[in-house]
Order: C-alpha cells, then structure tokens, then sequence
C-alpha cells in the first residue's frame, strides 16, 4: 500500500528514486512545456533543462493523454531521476479524472516493475485548475486509489 505523507516533495530517498511532478501537455511559444505552478515550476526552477528533456520525451504524444513519463532514469549514473505525471491536457483546465486514472495506472505498472525504485509524487490536486472540461474528480476516490499502488510510492501533500 502507497503513503500519503504531509512533507515536501524534494525530501531526499535513499537511491534509487524517482521525484515526480504533476504536469499538463501545453506548450508555450518556445516549444516548452507550460511548467508555471507547484511542484513543476519548482522542479523547472530546481534542474536547468528539464523542459526541454521533457518535451523530446512526450512530444510524440501531445495529441493525445502522455500519463506517466520516466525523463531521467533514477539509476542512472548514482542521480536521482525525474518524471512527469499528467493530470491536465491545459493548465487552465482541472484535472480530470480520466488522465489521473492513466497516469495512475502507468505509476503502478512502473512502480511493480521496478520495487527498488522510491518514488515521491504530489497527490493529484483534485479540481486543481480554472475550467472543467472533462469529469471532475473526486478526492475521496483519488486517495484510494493512489493508496493502492505498491508501497515504494510516496503521495506528499502539502
């Protein structure tokens, strides 16, 4: 069973892990992903780079839902990795219940594959977002099911 913990994303894990971060699939003018608020602006504060690593990554995929990506591997060179975790197509949008189930099922497909892996991921922000388009997601069903993934997954709340 996953935890859903109140502390900060970036606390550090002994290795391998894997920080997560909650994103959308909009592009800015430069061919950036929007990364403005939360754990993506603070992770695109945090590493130099990391939306250009994201965009080669699920470019392929922007027409469509992404879910959950892998950017940097966590075994890699003894570093931490990076990934996404989508839970919006547009950052004015709230999340939908619909790409938080696909990203959810991705984690924990990643997270039973790879049990030496710590990963720390936001909990989906339910409702977080401006306009609905798609159907709202309930907080109640979106803890129970994060709490279902294996227990290397870490939710942080803030």
């Amino acid at each position: 069973m996953a935890h859903i913990l109140r502390e900060d994303l970036w606390t550090r894990v002994r290795w391998p892990g894997l920080y997560l971060v909650t994103t959308n699939s909009v592009l800015n003018a430069r061919g950036q992903l929007i990364m403005g608020r939360g754990s993506a602006r603070e992770a695109r504060d945090r590493i130099p780079g990391i939306q250009a690593e994201i965009v080669r990554i699920i470019r392929p995929s922007l027409a469509e839902d992404y879910g959950f990506r892998v950017i940097r591997d966590p075994r890699r060179d003894g570093h931490f990795g990076f990934g996404v975790f989508q839970t919006k197509r547009h950052w004015k949008h709230v999340a939908y219940v619909e790409t938080i189930l696909l990203s959810l099922g991705m984690l924990d497909e990643y997270a039973v594959d790879n049990p030496d892996v710590l990963i720390r991921c936001p909990l989906p922000a339910v409702g977080c977002g401006q306009i609905g388009a798609g159907t709202p997601p309930d907080s109640d069903e979106i803890r129970a099911l994060c709490l279902e993934l294996p227990d290397t997954v870490t939710f942080c709340v803030r």
